[in-house]
């Protein structure tokens, strides 16, 4: 299966001679993935990445490049970070739009998915919070 690391003739620590999924058939080299909430093979728990975090990541490499561009013309280091913020709102919001719908659609997903599943436990948590308002309120009454 593979050499020894440690201890010397020990099978505890080998590790496998090809890359996974190289060539072979399967059963033999590394185990295939448990299958995770998006099916067999694992999967992201986030597919295609999280756009809300690509398109932070975009406004900050903006912001980064605004700043150190503003520096290197020769602003004032104060001056510079107020103007590349400003220049970097601009800038996202002209050329970030593809980015920023991604994000908002993303991000609508999961508030819709996180209802559905309120919605799916039955409203469990609202007995919870009826209870405690109720407890709440009887403090005020006193």
């Amino acid at each position: 299966m593979g050499t020894s690391l440690w201890p010397p003739g020990g099978a505890w620590c080998t590790r496998p001679q090809r890359r996974p999924g190289a060539g072979r058939a399967p059963g033999v080299g590394w185990p295939e993935p448990a299958p995770g909430p998006f099916g067999a093979g694992g999967g992201n728990a986030y597919p295609g990445g999280v756009p809300l975090f690509l398109y932070s990541l975009y406004r900050f490499l903006v912001l980064v490049a605004a700043f150190v561009l503003l520096l290197w013309a020769g602003a004032h280091v104060l001056l510079a970070a107020a103007l590349a913020v400003v220049i970097a709102f601009a800038v996202s919001y002209l050329f970030l739009r593809g980015p920023r719908d991604a994000a908002a659609t993303w991000m609508a997903g999961r508030v819709e998915s996180r209802r559905a599943a309120k919605a799916a436990r039955g409203g469990a948590g609202d007995d919870d919070a009826r209870f405690e308002d109720s407890v709440v309120d009887e403090g005020r009454d006193r």
